[in-house]
């Protein structure tokens, strides 16, 4: 059974014993994203098992040192920075700003950032390499399920899904394809999708990703009524979320329940997360920390 929003809302008021009418669904959604953000995504992170890692790629342009940090970038934090030209990658070494020390342009073979850019040192003097930036994906925020689509029918051909989409979509709007099978994730790797004609029956879309499957949802860009995180930190979204509603309400004793449960949650998942190939797990001795 898909771990969708509607299972996620239903778990929190059953496990956090979440006083009826207290919270309407909308407001239970808000706090399980801001959980989601705050608590749960950055734990995963944390392990350094490459949870939550997209690629962006941006054609270096001569004489142009700065580029933007992904918008859905989770802390606007970057991964790694590489530049490609002629099959080769070379990763580029991050500089502090003050190292800086000729105006020249040349191949860069450094960085640094400079508020949400990346600055490339010296500014590139030929347009011949490709900037990829790997960067810890933010997830969606958390919607319900009637206001995204189920996907029924897939046309390669034409770049047509059939879908019971909302009525006030329209070809104005951005678009992310999401996987609805563990993993859960956006097909589109943080670019939005346009469409160029859409119906409350079928979305016609500008390109397909190869391995959309029937079952998998459309929504609006950033938005997902599937948790962007592994089916296995299901239960720690649950009861961390459970434990910030009822700390709201004042109910102490039943926060101090749901904090503790959700200590043993991370203790019981941590060899799990930290190590996801077990057969030759990396020599690492200090977390990640965004």
């Amino acid at each position: 059974m898909a771990f969708d929003t509607t299972r996620l809302i239903a778990q929190i008021k059953l496990k956090g014993a979440i006083p009826e009418g207290r919270f309407t669904d909308q407001e239970i959604l808000d706090v399980a994203y801001d959980t989601m953000l705050h608590n749960v995504a950055p734990w995963c992170i944390a392990n350094r098992e490459e949870y939550f890692v997209y690629l962006e790629s941006t054609a270096v342009v001569a004489s142009q040192a700065s580029y933007p940090v992904p918008t859905r970038a989770l802390g606007m934090a970057i991964r790694e920075v590489q530049l490609t030209w002629n099959n080769t990658i070379q990763n580029i070494e991050r500089m502090d700003l003050e190292e800086q020390s000729t105006t020249l342009e040349g191949k860069p073979d450094r960085f640094f950032i400079q508020n949400n850019e990346v600055v490339l040192y010296p500014t590139p003097s030929s347009s011949q390499y490709t900037l990829k930036m790997y960067y810890f994906f933010r997830p969606s925020k958390l919607v319900p399920c009637s206001e995204g689509g189920a996907i029924t029918a897939i046309d390669t051909g034409t770049n047509i899904i059939t879908v019971a989409a909302p009525s006030t979509w329209t070809t104005s709007d951005t678009f992310d394809l999401v996987k609805a099978t563990s993993g859960y994730k956006t097909y589109t790797d943080g670019q939005g999708i346009v469409a160029s004609a859409v119906s409350t029956s079928s979305i016609t879309l500008a390109s397909l990703p190869a391995n959309l499957a029937v079952g998998d949802y459309i929504h609006l860009a950033e938005e997902s009524c599937f948790p962007f995180i592994p089916t296995e930190a299901h239960g720690l979204l649950v009861h961390s979320c459970a434990a910030e509603l009822l700390e709201s309400i004042g109910d102490r004793e039943g926060f101090k329940i749901a904090e503790a449960r959700v200590s043993k949650i991370k203790r019981d998942l941590e060899t799990l997360f930290s190590t996801r190939i077990q057969g030759a797990p990396k020599d690492l001795t200090t977390p990640l920390s965004l």
